[in-house]
């Protein structure tokens, strides 16, 4: 869990890794604040009796501290990186590998309430602020997601896209 925990700091991009930058890190970064408590929450979540009233406790403490729902069935990989944490909403099932980014206002999770199918955010893809990536999909690695777009196909390697729907930015470069 410790090593975990100092990916996630080093993924904030902080100056260097030092006792003195890892408490303020937990103290004053909301990035940091997140995943921590999105950790806990997550390991929690599995005792018998009390995990989820517990988890479900850690989960309003991250709403209220950072305005951002993650749902503790998500899986977010350590090294993934928030640089405004704010009004971001992760669904159960979504998967987000390392070295990740995703900005303010991002939704990603299922396509409405019946579709328990979720999306895959792949190593380096980056969803830039109040982009929103609906279904069973694949973000793939080194993608990226323009601002306010709409995503319900899956991303290719590399790619840039935007729009509402998202379409193929890439031959415009």
């Amino acid at each position: 869990m410790f090593t975990v925990f100092i990916k996630d700091v080093k993924a904030q991009k902080l100056e260097k890794i030092n006792i003195l930058t890892v408490l303020k890190a937990l103290l004053f970064n909301q990035a940091v604040q997140l995943l921590v408590l999105y950790r806990l929450s997550r390991r929690v979540r599995s005792i018998w009796f009390f995990g989820p009233t517990l988890s479900s406790s850690l989960s309003y403490i991250i709403q209220v501290l950072t305005s951002c729902h993650i749902n503790p069935g998500s899986i977010i990989m350590p090294g993934v990186y928030f640089p405004h944490p704010t009004g971001i909403v992760i669904g159960e099932g979504v998967v987000i590998e390392g070295k990740a980014t995703i900005y303010q206002n991002v939704t990603v999770g299922q396509r409405n309430s019946y579709d328990k199918r979720y999306p895959v955010i792949c190593t380096g893809a980056v969803i830039y602020t109040g982009a929103v990536v609906l279904g069973e999909i694949t973000i793939a690695k080194n993608a990226i997601i323009g601002a306010n777009s709409v995503v319900n196909k899956s991303v290719c390697a590399g790619r840039i896209v935007g729009g509402i729907p998202a379409v193929d930015l890439s031959q415009y470069e």
